[in-house]
Protein backbone atom coordinates (compact mmCIF):
# COMPACT_ATOMS: atom_id res chain seq x y z
CA UNK A 1 0.00 0.00 0.00
CA UNK A 2 1.27 3.48 -0.75
CA UNK A 3 0.16 6.99 0.04
CA UNK A 4 0.71 10.31 -1.71
CA UNK A 5 1.05 13.46 0.35
CA UNK A 6 0.76 16.70 -1.58
CA UNK A 7 1.73 20.00 0.01
CA UNK A 8 0.22 23.15 -1.48
CA UNK A 9 -0.03 26.70 -0.15
CA UNK A 10 -3.60 27.69 0.64
CA UNK A 11 -4.89 31.16 1.44
CA UNK A 12 -7.42 31.59 4.23
CA UNK A 13 -10.17 32.53 1.78
CA UNK A 14 -9.27 29.77 -0.71
CA UNK A 15 -11.02 26.41 -1.01
CA UNK A 16 -8.86 23.27 -1.27
CA UNK A 17 -10.04 22.83 -4.85
CA UNK A 18 -8.96 26.38 -5.71
CA UNK A 19 -5.60 25.85 -3.97
CA UNK A 20 -4.96 22.64 -5.92
CA UNK A 21 -5.94 24.34 -9.20
CA UNK A 22 -3.57 27.25 -8.46
CA UNK A 23 -0.74 24.83 -7.60
CA UNK A 24 -1.30 22.93 -10.85
CA UNK A 25 -1.14 26.16 -12.84
CA UNK A 26 2.08 27.30 -11.16
CA UNK A 27 3.65 23.82 -11.60
CA UNK A 28 3.20 24.01 -15.35
CA UNK A 29 4.46 27.60 -15.50
CA UNK A 30 7.80 27.27 -13.74
CA UNK A 31 10.67 24.90 -13.11
CA UNK A 32 11.12 23.74 -9.51
CA UNK A 33 13.62 25.81 -7.53
CA UNK A 34 17.02 24.13 -7.12
CA UNK A 35 17.51 26.07 -3.86
CA UNK A 36 14.29 24.69 -2.38
CA UNK A 37 15.23 21.21 -3.62
CA UNK A 38 18.67 21.41 -1.94
CA UNK A 39 16.98 22.27 1.38
CA UNK A 40 14.51 19.38 0.98
CA UNK A 41 17.35 16.91 0.30
CA UNK A 42 19.35 18.16 3.31
CA UNK A 43 16.32 17.92 5.62
CA UNK A 44 15.44 14.46 4.29
CA UNK A 45 18.98 13.24 4.95
CA UNK A 46 18.77 14.52 8.53
CA UNK A 47 15.68 12.37 9.09
CA UNK A 48 16.31 9.36 6.84
CA UNK A 49 20.07 9.16 6.38
CA UNK A 50 21.45 8.49 2.91
CA UNK A 51 19.07 8.91 0.00
CA UNK A 52 19.53 8.58 -3.75
CA UNK A 53 18.75 11.70 -5.77
CA UNK A 54 17.47 12.16 -9.33
CA UNK A 55 17.47 15.63 -10.87
CA UNK A 56 15.62 15.92 -14.18
CA UNK A 57 14.83 18.84 -16.42
CA UNK A 58 11.35 19.40 -14.92
CA UNK A 59 11.34 17.43 -11.69
CA UNK A 60 13.48 16.20 -8.82
CA UNK A 61 13.12 12.98 -6.86
CA UNK A 62 14.82 11.37 -3.90
CA UNK A 63 14.45 7.79 -2.71
CA UNK A 64 15.26 6.14 0.60
CA UNK A 65 15.59 2.47 -0.32
CA UNK A 66 15.27 0.90 3.19
CA UNK A 67 11.84 2.47 3.80
CA UNK A 68 10.64 2.92 0.22
CA UNK A 69 10.02 6.62 0.87
CA UNK A 70 10.11 8.78 -2.26
CA UNK A 71 9.90 12.56 -2.42
CA UNK A 72 9.15 14.27 -5.73
CA UNK A 73 9.37 17.98 -6.43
Amino acid sequence: MSYDLIFVPRGGDQSWEDALDAAEESDSAERPSSEVWARLVAASRQVLGEVSVFEGAHNYELTHEPTGIQVSY
